[in-house]
């Protein structure tokens, strides 16, 4: 009798928590039964209950799939993870600290704990069954590749055409601002900002404006190149799609995910770096796709990889993670399958080698600044300086007086704030580290293991928004080249601005709110349901981190090398000065269709040579 009814019990007990999750006051702690019951007040009650009826029905449907389910421990401990990952996410998002569990807040943890587990035991169960068993692939013959290709890239340029026109000449953020004043000769060239992409800039914008003497038409066509390249590349995902024999309906959709996406429309109209990253690791993946998945393997698809590969470095410096991790992927798989010969290794190595080689001359001949020492130390810096102000009574004379050599100690309390690092950033001594590096790293080192649960929430609190779904976050900007000037004159800033003529810009208010207009109706397209979770930068890792224990359990040592792309742009995003922004994250988000699709049984099985 108690085996009959015990998936009852449980269901009820879960989809009951799993609704108070949802409706419940997530900004306030609930300590009592008497809370608890308050949610069903007499405005909501009713809705309350029909979405706890609702989970209920589903629960117990999908309690026979998981218990067929082949991934049952997978699923479970998934579930486990993501649950708990969600609650510290959402304690940082509220209150910027970890907090510790006790009576205050334990009944609260066991209710979400217990809710958010039965959601992502069905949704994993969902997932997985989809993946595993979705028939993605066609016999039908295949439709010109041409005419994909066309009717693909015009669709882009047309749907992106919408946010060209919205915010012409482009977005110009205050990097790129600054990279435009490089390349018009006004600001010293600095790899603080990849050269390459300055030089790219330099090259378009400044002979149009020689040109036409008007800096937005230069800019304009910037965009437009940019926006052309792009949709070449998404035109290209789909020639790929074809060749694998991709289902129609599915090839649309990863089109639309392209085409429709407003993030994707916003930023490839966005003079970014990341915009020009996310195109590269995109065009390389494809070109992996190729040779590991088509098997063609023709001399014109290893030079393609040699200057994607190129692309990604010179995009970014972080781009390094990914091609290194792929390298590595290809290292491992050559070993395992002697298909793979030493050449895909050799094709990689030699784009790290050109790069490491134009980088060194470009610094230390044709005198580019390098990029600041600080620019890889967010974590570190925020870790001390959340030491200082949690610890300040705690910390020696002489410890102190070693921070102050390389931070203001008496600055760091009102300088720092824990979700984004370039307050304190700003304030560190490059030189007087440079000076006696080990010395600060041994500090570092002995605060870590003093105080290991305030370096852990430092650390915590500069990167939630990359593992944590429902993080709120700011994914664009109404700025022009015009408005930057307009933000430094009205904040009487002028002496810090760099072109001479800036005073023949527009610099009018209403200029700037038609931008900041159009900038709110994208900006509030995120609460359309679906466009919302298009967004979410958590999700995305999330589903991202299922699929590689799914790939390390399947053994799918293929899949490997595509999802080590996604981990060298989680990795740059965790040592990155903020804790949410999607451009940071956008290469990821461009991979997502193509590297869902390859995760399918089905079509791995299919394209095995």
């Amino acid at each position: 009798m108690g085996k009959k009814y015990f998936k009852y019990i449980v269901v009820l007990i879960c989809s009951m928590c799993l609704t108070f999750t949802i409706f419940m006051d997530k900004s306030a702690d609930i300590t009592t039964i008497n809370e608890l019951i308050n949610i069903f007040h007499h405005d909501v009650g009713l809705i309350v209950g029909v979405v706890w009826g609702v989970f209920v029905y589903l629960g117990l449907r999908f309690w026979e799939q998981f218990k067929k389910s082949e991934n049952k421990l997978m699923i479970f401990c998934l579930s486990i993870l993501f649950s708990q990952l969600f609650w510290f996410g959402m304690r940082l998002d509220q209150f910027d600290s970890l907090i510790n569990l006790d009576r205050s807040n334990i009944l609260q943890w066991l209710i979400v704990t217990a809710g958010l587990i039965f959601l992502f035991v069905g949704l994993l169960t969902l997932f997985l069954k989809l993946i595993n068993g979705e028939e993605i692939t066609t016999t039908e013959i295949a439709t010109s590749n041409k005419k994909i290709f066309v009717a693909s890239a015009v669709i882009c340029l047309i749907a992106w055409s919408i946010y060209f026109i919205a915010f012409y000449p482009g977005i110009v953020t205050q990097d790129s601002y600054s990279q435009i004043n490089q390349a018009l000769g006004y600001e010293v060239f600095s790899n603080h900002h990849p050269f390459m992409h300055t030089l790219l800039i330099r090259f378009i914008v400044v002979n149009i404006y020689k040109i036409t003497h008007d800096l937005d038409i230069g800019i304009a066509v910037f965009t437009i190149l940019q926006m052309i390249a792009n949709a070449l590349i998404v035109a290209y995902t789909q020639i790929i799609l074809n060749k694998l024999k991709v289902k129609k309906f599915i090839r649309l959709t990863a089109l639309s995910f392209y085409a429709f996406n407003p993030l994707v429309g916003v930023y490839v109209i966005t003079m970014w770096k990341d915009i020009s990253m996310g195109a590269s690791l995109l065009l390389y993946l494809l070109l992996i796709i190729e040779l590991l998945y088509l098997h063609n393997r023709t001399k014109k698809v290893f030079i393609g990889l040699f200057f994607a590969g190129l692309a990604v470095l010179f995009s970014k410096a972080t781009g390094i993670a990914m091609i290194f991790l792929s390298l590595i992927g290809f290292i491992f798989i050559m070993i395992k399958d002697k298909k793979i010969n030493i050449k895909f290794s050799v094709v990689i190595v030699s784009s790290i080698i050109v790069w490491v080689t134009v980088q060194t001359l470009a610094i230390n001949v044709f005198g580019i600044l390098p990029t600041e020492k600080g620019e890889s130390m967010s974590i570190p810096l925020q870790q001390i300086a959340r030491t200082v102000v949690h610890c300040d009574s705690e910390l020696t004379a002489e410890e102190k007086e070693t921070i102050n050599e390389i931070l203001p100690y008496d600055m760091i309390a009102e300088s720092y704030q824990p979700r984004i690092s370039d307050p304190i950033k700003s304030k560190f001594n490059e030189r007087a580290y440079e000076e006696n590096p080990g010395k600060y790293q041994k500090l570092w080192l002995e605060l870590g293991k003093r105080y290991p649960i305030i370096y852990l929430s430092a650390f915590l609190n500069n990167t939630y928004g990359y593992w944590y779904p429902e993080t709120d976050y700011q994914f664009t900007s109404p700025d022009s080249y015009d408005t930057v000037i307009r933000m430094y004159v009205k904040r009487g800033w002028e002496k810090w601005i760099t072109n001479p003529n800036y005073k023949e810009y527009n610099i009018s208010d209403e200029y700037f709110a038609a931008r900041l207009n159009n900038y709110y109706r994208v900006n509030n397209l995120r609460q359309i349901p679906i466009i919302g979770i298009l967004l979410s930068i958590g999700l995305y890792f999330w589903i991202y981190f299922v699929l590689f224990v799914r790939c390390f359990n399947q053994k799918d040592k293929r899949l490997f090398i595509p999802l080590s792309l996604v981990i060298g742009v989680f990795i740059s995003c965790l040592v990155s000065p903020v804790h949410a922004e999607m451009r940071y994250a956008y290469p990821a988000m461009v991979l997502f269709p193509m590297i869902l699709i390859l995760s399918f049984k089905n079509l791995g099985e299919n394209t095995n040579g």
